[in-house]
C-alpha cells in the first residue's frame, strides 16, 4: 500500500491539475481503496500496510498496454540493439575494479582483553537491545501508517481540486459532465466507508489523547484539519460531511483544533468552522467567548453570524454573553479596522432583527448596564461613520421603543447623553427622535442634566441652522426654472421643515 499511494502521489505532484482530474480519482476502485485506508488510519489502529487487491483493479485492456511497453522497454535495453547505451570491456584495458581491503587492516587481530570485553558488554545489553528494537519497529510503524494517512488524503484532495471560472456558465457546465465519474465514484466509496466513521474514530482519538492514553502528533492534525476544511471547501465532498450528525461531532472536535499549538491547524479548523456554520452550536461559541483573546478576529466572526443568523438558536443570556465579549474585544483593541466594522454591523443588525426574540427589550430592562458599557466601547471609535451609525440604531431599538421612566433606568440614561453632543452632529436624523423620547419621558430626572450638559444650546444652534437653510431652500425653488424634477435622497431623511418641527416638539 504505501509504494502504491507513494506512486499516485507522485502522479498527482508531477502531472498538471487537468490531467490529474482525468484521472484521479474517477476509477471506483481505487476510491474506495483510498476512503478506505484513510478511514483505517484514523483510528490508528493495527492495520496491514499489505493488501494484494491493489494488482486486480488493472482492466484487460490496461493489462495489455503494460505488457507492450515492458516489452517495448526490454527491447530497448537488449544487447542487440544497436542503439544500446551498455559499454563493453575493451581487450587489453586494465580494469578499474580493485579488491577491498579488509576493515581492520593486515594482521590485525583483537587482544584477548578486548574479546572478553565484548563478551560482557553483549550479555549485559542482550535485553536492553530487545526493548530498543521493538520500541523502533513500533514507531517504524506507526509513522508508516500515518504516511499512509497522510497520502491517502492528499490524492483525494489534488484529484478533486477545481477553479471554476463563474463568469463563464458554459465552462462550468462542461467542467460539472467532466466530473461526474469523479463524483459518482466518491458516491460509492462515501457509502461504502462513510465519512461518520472518520469522525467518530477522530474523536475517540482526541478522547485518547485527552486522557494521556495516546499522543497524536502534528503531522496527524495538519491531515485531519486539512481534510476537513476540503470536504467543506470542495462542492464533491460536501453532500457527504454535510449532515446534522456530522456536525455535532465536528462541533465537539474545534474547540480542540483550535487549541492546538500550530498556527496551520488553527487557520484550517477557524475557516472549517465558518464554512459549516457551526456557530450554531454552543459548544464552539462558547469556547470562543472563554478563549477570544488567542482568535479574535475568528471570534467576532462567529458571534456576529450566531447573533445575524435567525436560524441559529439563541437564549437572550446567550446573546448577553456574546455582548460581554464583544466589549472585551473593543475594549482590548485586538481587532482590526475591518474587524471593528463587522462586529458593530453584526451588533447593529442583531438589534434590528430583534434576535433572539425580545432582545432588544431584555436588554433595556434587565441589562441596561451591561448595553451602556457596549455603546461606551463603540463611541470610542466613534471617528468612523459605520460605528456611529450603529451606535444610533441600538439606541432607536432599546430606548427609543421600551424606554420607561425608571429609578434603575437613570444612570443609563445619563451615559446616552453623554454622548448625545457627537450624535446630535452626525446622525440627526435617528438619534433626535430618540433625544426626544427621554425628554418627554424621563421628566425632571433628565432635564436637569439635559440642560446641565448644554444639550439646549446645541439644538438652538441646529434650530438656527434649519431654519437659514429652509428660507434659502425657498428662495431658490422660487428661482429655480428646470424641467426635471429634484432628484429624490435615499436612505431616512428630514427635510428643514420636518427638522424644524421636531426641535419645536423638544423645546415645547
Amino acid at each position: 500500500i504505501p509504494m502504491y499511494f507513494a506512486t499516485l502521489l507522485h502522479i498527482c505532484q508531477a502531472c498538471s491539475p487537468a490531467r490529474t482530474a482525468k484521472v484521479l480519482p474517477g476509477h471506483s476502485p481505487m476510491s474506495q481503496l483510498l476512503v478506505q485506508r484513510f478511514l483505517e488510519q484514523a483510528s490508528r489502529g493495527d492495520r496491514t500496510l499489505n493488501n494484494l487487491d491493489i494488482y486486480e483493479m488493472i482492466s484487460p485492456e490496461e493489462e495489455e498496454a503494460a505488457e507492450v511497453l515492458q516489452q517495448a522497454g526490454e527491447a530497448a535495453l537488449s544487447p542487440s540493439n544497436g542503439n544500446s547505451t551498455m559499454r563493453k570491456p575493451v581487450k587489453g584495458s586494465k580494469s578499474t575494479n580493485k579488491p577491498q581491503t579488509p576493515s581492520r587492516g593486515l594482521g590485525k587481530k583483537a587482544s584477548l582483553y578486548q574479546q572478553m570485553r565484548r563478551k560482557v558488554d553483549n550479555k549485559d545489553s542482550r535485553g536492553g537491545n530487545v526493548a530498543q528494537q521493538m520500541v523502533v519497529s513500533v514507531e517504524q510503524k506507526n509513522q508508516e501508517q500515518e504516511w499512509v494517512y497522510f497520502a491517502a488524503a492528499e490524492v483525494l484532495t489534488h484529484a478533486t481540486f477545481r477553479e471554476l471560472n463563474p463568469e463563464d456558465p458554459e465552462e462550468g457546465a462542461a467542467q460539472a459532465d467532466a466530473d461526474q465519474p469523479v463524483k459518482d465514484a466518491l458516491e460509492d466509496a462515501f457509502d461504502k466507508y462513510p465519512i461518520s466513521k472518520f469522525l467518530a474514530a477522530l474523536k475517540q482519538q482526541v478522547q485518547l489523547h485527552n486522557e494521556n492514553r495516546a499522543r497524536l502528533t502534528d503531522f496527524f492534525m495538519q491531515v485531519s484539519a486539512k481534510f476537513i476544511w476540503h470536504c467543506w471547501s470542495n462542492a464533491m465532498f460536501r453532500p457527504h460531511f454535510d449532515t446534522v450528525s456530522n456536525l455535532e461531532v465536528l462541533a465537539e472536535l474545534t474547540p480542540f483544533f483550535l487549541r492546538w499549538p500550530n498556527e496551520e491547524v488553527q487557520h484550517l479548523a477557524s475557516e472549517a468552522a465558518l464554512f459549516a456554520g457551526l456557530h450554531r452550536f454552543a459548544s464552539v461559541t462558547n469556547y470562543l467567548v472563554d478563549n477570544y483573546r488567542q482568535s479574535p478576529e475568528l471570534a467576532c466572526a462567529m458571534l456576529t453570524k450566531a447573533l445575524v443568523d435567525e436560524e441559529a438558536v439563541l437564549r437572550p443570556r446567550q446573546a448577553t454573553q456574546f455582548l460581554q465579549t464583544s466589549i472585551e474585544l473593543l475594549r482590548s483593541r485586538l481587532l482590526s479596522r475591518t474587524g471593528v466594522h463587522r462586529l458593530v454591523i453584526g451588533i447593529q443588525i442583531g438589534f434590528l432583527l430583534d434576535h433572539p426574540e425580545g432582545f432588544c427589550a431584555y436588554m433595556l430592562q434587565k441589562e441596561h448596564e451591561l448595553l451602556g458599557k457596549l455603546l461606551e466601547q463603540m463611541n470610542a471609535y466613534s471617528e468612523s461613520g459605520t460605528v456611529k451609525m450603529g451606535i444610533v440604531v441600538i439606541l432607536t431599538q432599546t430606548v427609543g421603543t421600551f424606554y420607561k421612566p425608571l429609578a434603575e433606568l437613570d444612570e443609563f440614561a445619563l451615559r446616552v447623553l453623554d454622548l448625545s453632543a457627537s450624535l446630535l452632529e452626525g446622525e440627526f436624523v435617528l438619534f433626535f427622535p430618540v433625544l426626544h423620547q427621554l425628554a418627554l419621558l424621563g421628566g425632571k430626572r433628565i432635564k436637569a442634566p439635559l440642560l446641565a450638559r448644554q444639550l439646549h444650546m446645541r439644538v438652538a444652534r441646529l434650530l438656527e441652522k434649519s431654519v437659514f437653510q429652509l428660507e434659502t431652500g425657498e428662495v431658490k425653488r422660487e428661482a429655480w426654472e428646470v424641467e426635471n424634477e429634484e432628484p429624490e435622497e435615499t436612505g431616512p431623511c428630514l427635510s428643514s421643515r420636518q427638522k424644524l418641527q421636531w426641535m419645536l416638539a423638544f423645546f415645547a
